[in-house]
């Protein structure tokens, strides 16, 4: 697998300071525009089209419903994808777990970013495992926590974040 780019700070000023007028001056239409730039760094613009764009048609998690009076929250989620994504890039392994969101594992990918980010803020050294057989035998990434490597596998239940299952459903 050849390796992704990394992204830097300046990038992203570079990218802000060529969007138009209105969106700069909009604090939201900025994250999210800029969201997206960094999601289509990282997965392209075909998976952008698949999962993020409303006229697609596409449904899922990420697919924002824009009759929805909580679209915002769709909107968030695509900013914080973006967040991650930026963030986690230069943790082992990230290429791996960025490949499997790619490939469309969004649930399980989502949730090794989520939980990689928890322990990266909080200064935990960690990095992502690409996985070897089935699930439950392997492990997503490992943890450095009191002197050993921990490795942690992530169990998927969205219903434990009080979220709709058939949301995560391919459609």
């Amino acid at each position: 697998m050849t390796p992704l780019s990394r992204l830097t700070v300046r990038n992203l000023l570079n990218t802000v300071a060529g969007f138009p007028e209105a969106v700069r001056n909009d604090p939201w239409a900025r994250s999210y525009t800029l969201a997206l730039g960094v999601i289509k760094h990282f997965l392209g613009e075909d998976w952008i089209e698949q999962h993020l764009k409303p006229e697609s048609g596409a449904k899922g998690f990420l697919q924002p419903d824009m009759d929805a009076p909580e679209r915002e929250v769709d909107f968030f989620r695509t900013v914080d994808l973006g967040e991650l994504l930026f963030n986690l890039q230069n943790v082992e392994g990230f290429d791996g777990c960025a490949s499997r969101l790619k490939g469309g594992d969004i649930q399980g990918a989502l949730a090794e970013l989520d939980i990689a980010r928890m322990l990266f803020i909080n200064d935990h050294p960690i990095w992502f495992h690409e996985p070897e057989g089935e699930s439950g035998n392997n492990c997503d990434f490992i943890l450095l926590a009191y002197g050993m490597a921990i490795n942690a596998e992530l169990p998927f239940r969205p219903q434990i974040l009080g979220l709709q299952k058939s949301r995560f459903t391919q459609q």
